[in-house]
């Protein structure tokens, strides 16, 4: 990394420990020098997110949820991850690096900070016959740092129960929920954007 001892590189290193410990990925070690080049070159993402890939090249990520899981893409992964998404109404400056489907995690490359967008289909005029949709984001962070270290304190709690996460106990989950969420509301820079991420990784107290 650019600064061996920044906030960004620490976060960084505490989620790649994280996947290996509980291997959520096939491969997570550093990018080579090729595959950075290529993301310099063909998706233009802020110097956060090569940061990042500089340190941790995931390669089939994977993360439980209590719907769906979640992908964050790895830098050979990128290319297929952008299939579908070129809509007229989808920004040009959008690069998706995650998610699922129509829930994709989004790096808006007009940014410097590398923040990290919760996109979603959004029903536009629902009376019409022809029910009409159209992209939507919602920021999970300002910024690269804040969007690790969230997504680091999830799987730190969400992984804590033994067992496949499906099976644990409702009363359990739900107290991984609520650990989960304080300390999310520890973390100064997610507290705008609570909100997103309960919606994205499904951290809700409903049945």
């Amino acid at each position: 990394m650019s600064n061996s001892t920044s906030p960004l590189n620490d976060a960084v290193i505490r989620l790649r420990d994280l996947v290996r410990h509980y291997h959520l990925a096939e491969y997570a070690g550093p990018a080579s020098p090729e595959q950075l080049l290529h993301l310099q070159r063909r998706f233009l993402l802020p110097e956060p997110w090569i940061d990042f890939y500089r340190a941790l090249s995931p390669r089939r990520l994977s993360i439980n949820t209590r719907g769906n899981e979640q992908a964050l893409l790895g830098p050979d992964e990128l290319n297929d991850g952008q299939e579908g998404y070129d809509t007229p109404d989808w920004p040009n400056t959008w690069i998706v690096v995650g998610g699922e489907g129509e829930y994709p995690l989004i790096v808006d490359v007009a940014s410097n900070a590398g923040g990290v967008l919760y996109g979603s289909l959004t029903v536009v005029e629902p009376r019409k016959k022809r029910t009409p949709l159209m992209w939507t984001a919602q920021p999970l962070s300002e910024n690269l740092t804040g969007f690790v270290a969230g997504l680091s304190t999830y799987i730190q709690h969400f992984y804590a129960a033994e067992g496949p996460h499906r099976l644990v106990h409702r009363d359990v989950r739900r107290h991984q929920f609520a650990q989960i969420l304080h300390s999310w509301e520890a973390q100064p820079e997610l507290l705008p954007y609570l909100s997103a991420w309960q919606a994205w990784l499904g951290v809700t107290f409903d049945e």
